[in-house]
């Protein structure tokens, strides 16, 4: 069984940091004020030009590490490509694990070591990002591509969000997909598993639940029901109580009382067995990774093809586009 290829999309916005406000930030005002020359004022092109230039420095020509300093990964320079007339910045990423010694076993032998990846090493899959941050809106648009079980997504946000941070704002970014995929997902996808997941519990709820777990600080219960074979829309329908609530039952001794005091995750399988899962909100949007067609790698391998996926990626974000109402300023 090959590896799949998966798609995740976010509507990103920035907004000021610490701000107590919900207005967000124009990219045209955040181009504007850090990236203009101080003697003669930038046309929109050469401050996209500055944006991704400093971008490009913060790697520092290293591999970014992550804070858990588990992960890293940086820009493959020759397949990193920005536009100034469109905003965007798109390429190629290299990254993997790292900070862990790794042997290297043949899968016919696990007897006899080939080989070991020092825990200052990173081993390494190739992946592909597109990020559009239009100069005349205050919402963009971020993709990052993944694998069945490898991900760079999560290390390349948090970098993401610290850049913005440099600058005084707070990057907040949303699952967000086309609406032809959602239903598409819906369509042909069965549900069979439901998790919900309690995280930041007080001592006091962890000792009532089981005194052994009191002196855990990043405890996390999640309780599994399994076994199902639900279409996603006839599912949903069912799935609130009256209440709003996603569970019926009180555990408020674990401090469940609203549906924002724990995560609700759906977990899916289409037809043909491939299996992602989605984080449900308060209004049951449903917001699934995208699984590319395996013409989207490069031929003999299950890594992305270059081409290809920039090319798919593009036609997604113009569609993206057009559901958004997004119209260029023209001037």
């Amino acid at each position: 069984m090959s590896h799949t290829l998966k798609l995740n999309i976010y509507k990103i916005a920035l907004k000021t940091k610490f701000s107590s406000n919900d207005e967000l930030i124009s990219f045209r005002d955040f181009y504007e004020n850090n990236f203009n020359n101080e003697t003669k004022s930038l046309d929109k092109g050469e401050l996209y030009k500055n944006f991704s230039f400093e971008y490009f420095k913060s790697f520092n020509n290293k591999f970014l590490i992550n804070s858990s300093e588990t992960k890293g990964f940086v820009p493959v320079s020759d397949k990193t490509l920005f536009s100034r007339s469109q905003n965007v910045f798109d390429g190629m990423l290299k990254g993997g694990i790292t900070g862990i010694d790794m042997e290297v076993y043949s899968r016919d032998n696990p007897e006899a070591s080939e080989g070991k990846i020092d825990k200052d090493k990173i081993s390494t899959l190739p992946y592909y990002f597109l990020l559009w941050t239009p100069y005349d809106s205050n919402f963009g648009i971020l993709m990052v591509q993944s694998y069945t079980d490898n991900s760079l997504t999560a290390v390349f946000k948090e970098h993401l969000k610290d850049f913005f941070n440099k600058y005084n704002l707070t990057l907040v970014d949303n699952p967000h997909y086309p609406e032809d995929v959602k239903n598409n997902f819906l369509k042909h996808s069965n549900i069979y598993r439901v998790s919900y997941i309690k995280t930041g519990l007080s001592e006091t709820a962890k000792t009532k639940f089981n005194p052994v777990f009191a002196s855990y600080k990043n405890l996390k219960i999640e309780l599994t029901v399994s076994g199902l074979n639900e279409s996603p829309n006839d599912f949903l329908d069912r799935f609130r109580f009256k209440t709003g609530g996603f569970l019926g039952v009180n555990l408020s001794e674990i401090e469940i009382l609203n549906n924002e005091d724990y995560e609700t995750v759906i977990y899916y399988k289409d037809e043909n067995g491939k299996r992602t899962h989605a984080k449900i909100s308060n209004n049951l949007e449903i917001t699934p990774n995208v699984i590319l067609d395996d013409s989207l790698k490069e031929d003999g391998t299950d890594y992305p093809d270059y081409k290809k996926i920039r090319t798919f990626c593009s036609g997604v974000l113009e569609q993206l586009k057009k559901e958004l109402k997004y119209t260029p300023n023209a001037e």
